[in-house]
């Protein structure tokens, strides 16, 4: 059963790692993202961000720090959740439920960090 542990644990950083990668390929849009959103300083906040989720999702994928992975994954995740997804400030209609689903997910991702704690 410890296989099934590491390849959910692979699965769950390589998640973190590509999200954190695509936020880097879609720069320019992500920053445009952050100033809509009154993020401050939005290029260099995203810059950050991106790597604090990139360096978690490379820690707890490789099973190593997985207490500092799993920090940075809040650090990364609770401001884009409550800032960046806001759903609760739109009105209804599609924008709305993009980000209450990207609020659910993100929800998500912090619950399964919380089970790397455990598993690590």
């Amino acid at each position: 059963m410890e296989f099934l542990v590491d390849i959910g644990r692979i699965m769950y950083g390589a998640t973190l790692l590509a999200l954190g990668l695509n936020n880097y390929l879609k720069l320019e849009k992500k920053v445009h993202l952050a100033e809509s959103k009154g993020i401050p300083f939005p290029k260099e906040s995203v810059i950050l961000s991106t790597a604090i989720i990139v360096l978690g999702g490379f820690l707890i994928m490789i099973n190593s720090w997985v207490g500092i992975g799993v920090l940075c994954v809040w650090i990364f995740l609770i401001p884009a959740t409550l800032k960046v997804h806001n759903f609760w400030t739109l009105e209804e209609g599609v924008p709305k439920e993009i980000d209450m689903l990207h609020f659910v997910k993100n929800i998500a991702l912090l619950g399964a960090s919380l089970s790397m704690l455990g598993l690590s």
